[in-house]
C-alpha cells in the first residue's frame, strides 16, 4: 500500500511473464484502466492474485473509502515545451479521484491534497493543505436512482487558501 488509499503493484525481481500480488481486504478500482469494463474489484478476505509482471506491467489501484489529487506530468510535459517540477505544475489542473465506500444507506470518502508549490520552504505553516469529504445517501426507493442527498466539505489552510474556511458544495 502506498498510504492507505492506493495499492502498488511492480514485480521488478525476476524475469518473469506473471507474479502474485496480495490485495488486503477492500474494494479496488485501477486508476489507469485500459479496459472499459471490469476496472474494480472487491476483496472480502486478503487475497493473492496472479498476474502478467513484464517490464511494463504495473497496477495502481484506488482504494475504496478516499479522495485522491492527480496530476498527468508526462502528458502535461508533451504538450508543453517547458521542464517540469513542482514549481511549474502549478500553472495545471489537479483533479481529484474520488471512490466512495458505501453501506446499505449511504457512500463515503476522504482524502487529502497538500500542494507543494515547489518554493515553500516553511511547509509546516506556509503550505496549502486541502481536507476533503464526500458523502451521499443511497436513494432507498428506486434502485440505481441518483442519491437523495450529496455533499463534497473541503477545508482549506495555509495562507491566501483558494478556500476560505469551511465551503461546502451541495447536490441534488
Amino acid at each position: 500500500m502506498v498510504g492507505p488509499a492506493l495499492k502498488l503493484g511492480i514485480q521488478s525481481k525476476a524475469l518473469t511473464t506473471s507474479s502474485q500480488f496480495y490485495y488486503p481486504v477492500g474494494r479496488y478500482c485501477e486508476v489507469f484502466c485500459k479496459k472499459e469494463t471490469d476496472c474494480c474489484v472487491e476483496y472480502t478476505v486478503g487475497t493473492e492474485v496472479t498476474l502478467p509482471s513484464f517490464a511494463f506491467n504495473f497496477y495502481l489501484d484506488l482504494r475504496a473509502g478516499h479522495i485522491i489529487p492527480m496530476q498527468n506530468a508526462t502528458k502535461i510535459e508533451a504538450t508543453q515545451s517547458r521542464s517540469i517540477n513542482t514549481e511549474s505544475l502549478q500553472d495545471d489542473p489537479v483533479e481529484i479521484h474520488l471512490m466512495p465506500i458505501c453501506d446499505s444507506t449511504s457512500c463515503t470518502a476522504t482524502g487529502e491534497y497538500i500542494n507543494d508549490d515547489g518554493v515553500t520552504r516553511d511547509i509546516a505553516n506556509s503550505r496549502h493543505t486541502y481536507k476533503m469529504s464526500y458523502t451521499h445517501t443511497i436513494n432507498t426507493t428506486v434502485v440505481g436512482a441518483a442519491p437523495d442527498t450529496m455533499e463534497i466539505d473541503i477545508v482549506a489552510t495555509g495562507p491566501d487558501s483558494l478556500i476560505n474556511g469551511n465551503d461546502k458544495l451541495g447536490a441534488i
